[in-house]
Order: C-alpha cells, then structure tokens, then sequence
C-alpha cells in the first residue's frame, strides 16, 4: 500500500459517486488484496518456509484500507491462482483472484450481478 497510497482517495470518491448513482462498481488490479488462499499463507511458512507465493501475499493493512474506500469487488492477479476470497466487516468485499492461462488453461470468470453488490 505504501507504494500507490494516493490510490485510495480517488478509489473512494469513485465507489461513493457509483454508489450515488446506483452502479455497480468493480475493480481490477494486477495485486490481490486479500491472501487469495483463504489466510492460509502462516500455514504454508510453518510447513515450506518462506516460499516465494508466501511472500507475495497481502498484508492485513492491504485489506483494511482496501474496504475502507468502499469498493465491492476486487479482481487481481499476480500469483496465478483460481480462487475467491471475502473480507468481512463493515465494507465487506470480494478479491476474486484470476489464474494464470499457463497454471489453468481453460480457466476464466463469469459473473453476474443481481442488485448492488
């Protein structure tokens, strides 16, 4: 976060304007924002140390500023896995990570929104 903290504000005011006008707001970013293997990357140091997909997971600051501009839902990349995580509390949001086409040939994402998110 240290890096594209000016991010934030202008994340912020895009979700508040969206929310105004009754869109649906997604985001896509190269970085996860939450631990896209369900937090399980303690687990995974205690077991193989410090591997190179532990290393690249998200802090919990990630996430906690990432709610806080009220943006509902997340896609990233970054460690070319399939998978979907939730951060809960009072801006709760989604991170779905998309794989790399070389780990999951015939992965892809569909979604389909019913209502706001």
């Amino acid at each position: 976060m240290a890096h594209r903290a000016h991010l934030l504000g202008w994340m912020a005011d895009v979700a508040a304007r969206a929310k105004a006008q009754g869109k649906q707001l997604i985001s896509f970013s190269h970085y996860p924002v939450l631990d896209p293997l369900g937090g399980a990357s303690a687990e995974e140091v205690a077991i193989f140390g410090a591997t190179g997909l532990a290393r690249r997971a998200p802090p919990a600051a990630a996430a906690k500023a990432f709610a806080a501009t009220g943006v509902p839902l997340h896609f990233s990349g970054h460690l070319h896995v399939n998978d979907c995580s939730r951060h809960d509390g009072p801006q709760p949001f989604f991170n779905l990570a998309t794989p790399s086409p070389v780990g999951f040939p015939p992965a892809m994402k569909l979604i389909e929104s019913e209502g706001r998110a």
